[in-house]
């Protein structure tokens, strides 16, 4: 009997496919595996079928029907897209780039590869290989805002700020309401120091994304660099109550609120200084006159031997401590949590090692034992300093020095400030250091910094396990 055309496998599949648009995800699974049992080197329903288990999130039975579509017919760029897709969703980033490049070698001008592939190249931590593949996705698809976008925001987090700023703008202008590219506006603006303007891209985005989180979180920020302390505090907690996650927002809520923690998101501290680390120098000694290193040097300088030192320098930034320890430091190593600013310290080339991450965690791991520590303006970005004496103690040589700075507290512990900062008491830090077998050598009460045109008072300590005292 002659087949009809209602019975075809072509007919079959389209009618599978209409279900799976719908969201039928079960009535096109059981459509899909109808036309398998008849025809099981179907490609097209292999694939399908993958997709169907992708969406149930089924990501090993995903993985072999694709690869089973795969196998049957090679050259499909689709089938290697979405195997990609399905290799990134489970983590395996490299087996997602392999599979990416393949679909991109079949059809080099599709945009959303080429998009995926620098999207996951970023993940891999790949910028450079991303930058070249969203370069691609741009060209092959100028008119897509979100491209567009994407491309701003690699540029961004390689400081290419006026570049990235071009990109937004044009996402903006191939869509207008893409409150994403506004929201970038207001980053680049706050990254270049013009506040005011940033609150404006903020208050954009927000106009066409109410429930905007991040935007909400951007705008008090900036809202409280304005001297708008009241306002900052209703747009922390207006992103609060959408994203409840949103670490940084309740961090900032709580300096503004007077409610002290034990230590910020990670993530926080790194972000404020990438953010920053284009001009953080010009900044810091130049707006807010900043002069610390220079300060800890002096303080330090009658003690230190005349020998060629082993220096760790904490929280290193982009260099500024490092630079004046340089002359002295026979090994200089430096740590930071934010990868701009290790980048800016690493173009000074007075750095031996430098690390990113945790100045706690990164010290332990380095095996080795210093004759100087110094921590310049790191400790404002920590509440609870136990643990961290307690790794400097371990690495710190019996007649070794350890020279840092905070800002100061009259009484108690610890207190973070509406600024974000903490200040703690000298009674603190000199009975910390006591339980940590460190005794006071020198201290110093003086400036910091300005913040807001106003000095910021705080204290200098050099410590040491032995009696240096002269």
């Amino acid at each position: 009997m002659p087949v009809t055309s209602a019975d075809s496998p072509g007919e079959k599949l389209q009618d599978a496919v209409r279900l799976h648009r719908a969201g039928d995800l079960a009535g096109a699974a059981t459509a899909y595996q109808t036309i398998l049992e008849r025809d099981p080197s179907n490609a097209d329903a292999l694939h399908l079928l993958g997709l169907v288990e992708l969406g149930q999130g089924s990501l090993p039975a995903a993985l072999a029907l694709i690869q089973s579509a795969i196998d049957r017919n090679p050259d499909n760029p689709v089938f290697h897209f979405n195997f990609a897709n399905t290799q990134r969703r489970a983590g395996n980033l490299k087996k997602a780039i392999e599979s990416y490049r393949r679909a991109i070698e079949l059809d080099p001008n599709d945009a959303d590869t080429l998009n995926n592939l620098a999207q996951t190249l970023l993940s891999a931590n790949d910028l450079n290989g991303a930058l070249e593949y969203m370069e691609k996705a741009h060209v092959a698809s100028p008119s897509d805002a979100q491209i567009a976008c994407n491309l701003g925001e690699l540029l961004f987090r390689l400081d290419r700020l006026d570049e990235a700023a071009h990109y937004f703008r044009a996402a903006a202008e191939v869509d207008p309401k893409l409150a994403e590219a506004h929201n970038n506006l207001g980053a680049v603006a706050q990254s270049l120091g013009d506040n005011a303007r940033a609150a404006d891209h903020y208050r954009s985005a927000l106009a066409l994304a109410p429930d905007f989180a991040h935007a909400h979180k951007n705008l008090a920020g900036v809202l409280h660099l304005l001297g708008k302390r009241d306002e900052a505090i209703l747009h922390y907690r207006k992103a609060l109550q959408i994203d409840p996650e949103l670490e940084d927002a309740a961090y900032e809520l709580a300096a503004l609120e007077g409610n002290t923690r034990a230590a910020p998101p990670q993530h926080y501290v790194a972000g404020v200084f990438d953010q920053y680390a284009h001009d953080y120098d010009a900044h810091m000694t130049g707006v807010l006159g900043y002069a610390v290193p220079t300060k800890l040097r002096s303080l330090a300088a009658p003690y230190l031997p005349s020998r060629p030192l082993n220096v760790l320098d904490l929280g290193c930034g982009t260099g500024l401590s490092g630079a004046l320890f340089h002359d002295i430091a026979g090994m200089l190593t430096g740590i930071d949590l934010a990868p701009k600013m290790i980048e800016k310290a690493r173009k000074r080339g007075i750095y031996d090692h430098l690390r990113v991450g945790d100045i706690v965690e990164e010290t332990k791991n380095l095996n080795s034992h210093f004759d100087l520590v110094v921590a310049a303006d790191v400790f404002v970005y920590l509440g609870d300093l136990d643990p961290v004496f307690g790794t400097v103690r371990e690495v710190l040589k019996e007649d070794g020095l350890f020279a840092f700075s905070v800002e100061h507290a009259d009484s108690g512990s610890f207190v973070l400030r509406d600024a974000g900062r903490y200040a703690h008491s000298p009674g603190y830090v000199v009975s910390l250091a006591l339980r940590h077998g460190l005794r006071q050598v020198a201290s110093q009460t003086t400036d910091l910094r300005k913040d807001f045109e106003k000095e910021i008072l705080g204290d200098l300590y050099l410590f040491s396990p032995s009696n240096l005292l002269k």
